[in-house]
């Protein structure tokens, strides 16, 4: 019953026009036949009005519903579309999760590989350095016994026997000097090589340099030349490592320039980067552009004058030199010419207190990324230091931090770097994470900085610090990013040292 009421009720909405149509003409043509107006003319009229109004309306029905049509294929082309893309995206999706199964996978392989060739290049760098050290021992005795044998201590020594004697201890020398290169080598690539940075005028490295080069360059009739202005500002180096730098590559200079030469040092000023250029130049036989190119490569050996004779070293001394400036924040390069001489220069930075703690970053970055571990950045800034220093002045409180910065590095390892920026009262600890009680060592730093008594002007006085722990990369993979989120944890009342974990942790 329900099935046929809602056929007669769509069919009564779809012919509605033409039942309304049906029934007006009926009863006009009734009218008409009551009324007297009935004609047979009236009855084909109505049925043609009636029959013409039908195919109109018949035909806009006919024309929506092509429309329908149209538009019904339409979307069912789109929906095969939407379908077609859908399977796409799902086949996209499904290769997607095998890529990241297989990237996933890949990135373990990669991280294994990793950890492999770490432990490889250790175990390399701890076998030259076992190797390098063994070996010292045997070759310093040798050199020894053919220095009291030439000196005659065994005995008169005849010409031939000195030719033989001469020819032994150049190659003892050369030998000894090979050694010397393979184990500095394998401690800046361990990160085993330490820097001593401190704050030196460059001038007096030079001399130092000069002087320890001159008996050979006299020797060879070398004439030697510094030039180097008493006025230039302290420089950021590392004693020991920049007088080698300067040695080898004067001693390469010696080498390479014949009869009559000239070698030298000249440093100059870039005040517009803070930093101190050095020259070391020759008169010497020069370099081609392709040797230039490869002159810092490991065991490559730049060839003498045009008979291409190697001159005799392990190729490592230049690579030695780089690594080292490197580590010192600055760069090193050459300029040459074949037959013009050579010109080797490299940057020092001047010294400032920033410029320090940015070096000592670099380096225990880089350290910590040789050992595949964490570097710990702590930071200890002096409270009311603005304050101490309207009332004692600056050099008062500079004295009392220097007294805190020996305190500082008395509770630390030697390996771990220190900083002091005595404009503003702060003092940076940078640690490569290692297998020692931080935490406990940062507590009881700070339980002896607070029982500590200072003087400034003959007045006692205590010095409070606050304390921010930061790790590299976690927070941060630069030094500005470091330094924020340790002012940001001062800000918040600094670390609480009774809840510091052991490791140091933040």
């Amino acid at each position: 019953m329900k099935t046929t009421l809602s056929f007669a009720r769509r069919c009564v909405v779809y012919w509605q026009l033409e039942i309304l149509l049906g029934i007006f003409f009926c009863v006009s043509f009734y009218a008409a036949v009551n009324f007297g107006y009935a004609d047979e003319r009236i009855g084909w009229i109505a049925f043609a009005i009636y029959a013409v109004l039908i195919m109109l309306h018949q035909r806009s029905r006919i024309h929506k519903e092509m429309q329908i049509e149209e538009l019904r294929g339409d979307v069912q082309r789109h929906l095969e579309r939407l379908k077609r893309s859908l399977e796409k995206i799902h086949g996209m999706h499904v290769t997607l999760k095998q890529q990241k199964a297989e990237l996933s996978k890949a990135t373990e392989h990669l991280a294994n590989s990793k950890e492999k060739v770490l432990s490889m290049s250790d175990l390399k760098n701890k076998f030259i350095s076992t190797v390098s050290h063994e070996l010292r021992t045997p070759v310093t005795a040798i050199q020894e016994c053919l220095n009291l044998i030439t000196e005659g201590v065994a005995g008169p020594v005849i010409p031939k026997q000195q030719e033989f004697l001469d020819v032994a201890l150049r190659n003892v020398h050369r030998l000894t000097l090979v050694l010397n290169h393979l184990l500095d080598l394998s401690r800046l690539e361990s990160g085993g090589m330490k820097t001593v940075i401190t704050k030196l005028p460059l001038e007096q490295l030079v001399t130092e340099s000069i002087n320890t080069v001159r008996p050979k360059a006299q020797k060879k009739g070398i004439e030697l030349v510094a030039d180097v202005k008493w006025s230039l500002p302290p420089a950021l180096v590392d004693r020991q490592r920049v007088v080698q730098v300067l040695n080898d590559l004067l001693d390469n200079a010696i080498k390479f320039t014949e009869i009559p030469g000239k070698a030298g040092v000249s440093v100059r000023l870039l005040e517009e980067s803070h930093q101190m250029e050095v020259c070391v130049w020759d008169t010497g036989c020069g370099m081609s552009q392709e040797e230039v190119e490869q002159v810092f490569g490991r065991f490559y050996q730049v060839h003498k004058r045009q008979d291409y004779t190697a001159v005799p070293g392990a190729g490592l001394g230049l690579v030695i030199c780089k690594e080292i400036i490197t580590q010192l924040g600055g760069s090193i390069w050459v300029e040459s010419q074949p037959g013009q001489g050579s010109r080797f220069y490299f940057t020092l930075q001047c010294y400032s207190d920033d410029a320090l703690l940015r070096t000592h970053f670099q380096g225990a970055a880089r350290e910590a990324q040789i050992r595949n571990s964490a570097m710990v950045f702590l930071g200890a800034y002096m409270r009311d230091h603005e304050a101490l220093s309207k009332r004692y002045g600056n050099q008062a409180l500079e004295t009392i931090l220097r007294e805190v910065h020996g305190i500082v590095t008395s509770y630390f390892r030697t390996e771990d770097r220190v900083a002091v920026d005595y404009a503003c009262g702060k003092i940076h600890v940078l640690m490569v994470a290692g297998e020692y009680n931080m935490g406990e060592r940062i507590r009881k730093l700070d339980a002896f900085l607070r029982g500590k008594t200072f003087f400034a002007h003959g007045e006692a006085l205590s010095v409070e610090f606050s304390y921010g722990l930061a790790k590299f990369p976690q927070h941060g993979e630069d030094l500005a990013s470091i330094c924020r989120e340790i002012e940001r944890q001062i800000r918040s009342g600094g670390l609480n040292m009774i809840t510091l974990p052991l490791d140091g942790a933040a």
